[in-house]
């Protein structure tokens, strides 16, 4: 067991390295019942998030309204000098918003323009680990929440090609506990904020009627977050290692790459599917800085994560479209540093998804989606020493969604 001293120097430096685990996926009900790969064929505000150059296919008022729930949790399994030992996370599920609105246009010629805003949480991490579980020196919970707001626009150049591109304005939050090993325990706490702009840009084409081709790219945001650290009560006697303080940490939003399709098989039937590439290499480690004087810099050593897309969307009525979509992320988490702090890995998702037309124009869409993760047990380091609490993690997700799509001029006419 950690020595008070220890932890007391490593105090909320693990719990505030998420990295590698905290993407979120677009919970838009249709982007989500087709795993992500709409990046080619966006038909509503959603683009200002996905691909802003196709806000130029709007013509007038575009709203796009949803919600959805996250139930992610874990299962920690002790291996080595923790074997014998066992936690799953509580139920504690997060209710991440997407929400936009677009206006499109004509131009002259064949020109056309588009612009938009909206926000959702791109990125967070949601931990609820037990009261005395083995690992809570390490974390008890996370609740971090990134929030993104877009101010994008689309312009069609020509019947084929649209460019388009905007700004990010990030804001993070976040509140971390854990325990510190002193005689009794007491908790930890570490609240912070921050915010950074960043920048999209992407490209839509259209070489042939049914086939879309789309990019996007959304440039990474180093964001300093600054707060305060607390210490519930430390006893006298550790009263001087346990200060209330004031806290900087750095935390980036990756670089992020999609290259998609989209098809029109028939009338009836879309196809579509996407590569995204997260650069998680940017975040190699997590430095915790006091202001009363300690500094902890955290070796992180993430990879770059990559995920492949699919999915289809089939009109068996004229008013009800049925979507389906699976997807195989790669995680950029290495099995050595794995954290309880969010656990990650590889993962198998597949999701569903259905939407009805109640009048022309508004559309209501339900989504819902799984993920399997693969198990991973945390090997040792060099020496045969843990770099991370050793265990075999074992965790699941599943992601529920509700939203509308609206265009009022399509309900009652140009406005």
């Amino acid at each position: 067991m950690r020595t008070y001293a220890l932890a007391a120097a490593l105090l909320l430096a693990p719990a505030v390295a998420l990295a590698g685990g905290y993407a979120v996926p677009n919970v838009s009900p249709r982007d989500l019942s087709m795993a992500g790969s709409l990046h080619a064929a966006q038909v509503d505000a959603g683009a200002a998030f996905v691909n802003p150059a196709a806000l130029a296919n709007l013509d007038g008022l575009s709203l796009s309204l949803g919600a959805g729930l996250i139930d992610n949790r874990s299962t920690w399994t002790g291996v080595g000098p923790e074997a014998g030992k066992s936690a799953s996370q509580y139920v504690k599920p997060a209710f991440p918003p997407a929400v936009y609105a677009a206006y499109g246009l004509p131009l002259s010629g064949d020109m056309r323009l588009g612009v938009g805003v909206g926000m959702t949480v791109p990125f967070g991490g949601n931990v609820n680990w037990p009261a005395g579980w083995p690992g809570r020196f390490d974390i008890l919970t996370v609740n971090r929440r990134i929030y993104g707001t877009y101010f994008t626009a689309g312009l069609q150049l020509a019947k084929w090609v649209r460019v388009g591109g905007g700004l990010i304005w990030y804001r993070g939050t976040e509140k971390l506990t854990q325990n510190v090993n002193f005689y009794p325990e007491t908790e930890a706490q570490l609240s912070a904020s921050g915010n950074k702009l960043s920048y999209d840009v992407s490209l839509e084409l259209q070489p042939i009627e049914p086939l879309k081709l789309a990019f996007d790219y959304k440039h990474k945001a180093d964001m300093s977050l600054t707060g305060d650290a607390t210490f519930g009560g430390a006893p006298a006697q550790f009263a001087s290692r346990a200060l209330d303080q004031g806290v900087t940490h750095d935390l980036t939003m990756p670089n992020y790459l999609a290259f998609a399709a989209a098809y029109q098989v028939m009338p009836e039937l879309l196809v579509t599917g996407a590569f995204t590439w997260d650069r998680f290499i940017v975040y190699d480690k997590d430095a915790f800085i006091g202001t009363a004087g300690a500094a902890i810099v955290v070796p992180r050593h993430y990879h770059n994560g990559y995920t492949f897309r699919l999915g289809a969307e089939l009109a068996p009525m004229e008013k009800l479209k049925v979507r389906a979509g699976v997807l195989r992320d790669i995680t950029p988490t290495p099995a050595e540093w794995l954290s309880p702090t969010i656990p990650d890995s590889d993962v198998w998702g597949a999701s569903i998804g259905v939407g009805y037309t109640v009048s022309p124009g508004l559309d209501v869409n339900l989504a819902y989606f799984h993920a399997w993760f693969d198990a991973v047990t945390t090997p040792p380091g060099a020496g045969g020493q843990y770099n991370v609490l050793p265990g075999r993690y074992t965790p699941f997700a599943n992601i529920a969604s509700v939203g509308v799509s609206w265009a009022p001029e399509k309900t009652f006419g140009k406005l």
